[in-house]
């Protein structure tokens, strides 16, 4: 099973305080934030890990290499430019087109949930994309958000300005190789804006949800609670 991390971002809220580094690589802990995804991928035997690059790429690859110090495997596909979410997902294409299916991680998220158990239900839902969702109900309006039916279908797709209680998006997908069939024609775009739309009336895209610790990496202020909280955890 491959795993894409999409680490190309360029991280224009958090340039005042890593500047010198992109998103990714921001210290928490004594080791990058990256280094924690990919250690929580290890915990799972999810070892075979392709990350998307863009802005400030070499900070990654010097550090990662071919991620055998990690004890994982890495290879890299590189934006020319910036792609969005979904075009550094089809720029991808080629490193996952012998897999029935895949995984995909925002590489400014982290999502502590059993990842044996989320690969589990996209198999048995039998679906084309199943999306890990969570509950973070004060702060629910900073994020996309779903409605799902009684089947884990998901019926609706809730924009972030919205006021919404509803099951956000915590940026952790597994797809069918299938799901480049439903690719936009155009070479920049966003998973979520333009491609989970547009296959939401195929009712095969499916919500696993979880209560399990969820944040992202997205403001000065995201950082310092992430450094906090992450620090808890190891120490608990």
């Amino acid at each position: 099973m491959k795993t894409i991390i999409l680490a190309g971002g360029l991280g224009t809220r958090l340039r005042k305080i890593i500047s010198d580094k992109p998103k990714p690589m921001a210290q928490i802990c004594g080791k990058p934030f990256l280094e924690w995804q990919i250690e929580l991928l290890k915990r799972f035997n999810l070892r075979d890990i392709i990350l998307s690059v863009g802005y400030m790429s070499n900070e990654i690859k010097n550090y990662f290499g071919n991620g055998k110090k990690f004890e994982v495997h890495i290879e890299y596909v590189e934006e020319e430019k910036p792609l969005g979410t979904g075009g550094a997902l089809k720029n991808a294409e080629s490193y996952v087109v012998n897999e029935d299916k895949f995984m995909v991680m925002n590489g400014d998220t982290y999502l502590l949930t059993d990842f044996t158990d989320f690969l589990s239900f996209h198999e048995e839902k039998k679906g084309l994309a199943t999306i890990s969702l969570a509950n973070i109900n004060e702060e629910n309006h900073r994020y996309g958000a779903v409605e799902i039916n009684e089947h884990c279908i998901i019926t609706k797709f809730i924009e972030k300005s919205e006021k919404n209680f509803g099951s956000i998006n915590t940026g952790a997908y597994v797809f069918d190789l299938d799901i480049y069939s439903y690719m936009p024609a155009k070479e920049v775009f966003s998973i979520e804006y333009d491609l989970f739309p547009k296959i939401v009336e195929t009712n095969r895209i499916f919500g696993y949800k979880t209560n399990c610790y969820f944040r992202d990496l997205g403001t000065p202020e995201d950082y310092e609670r992430i450094k906090k909280e992450l620090e808890e955890l190891i120490w608990s």
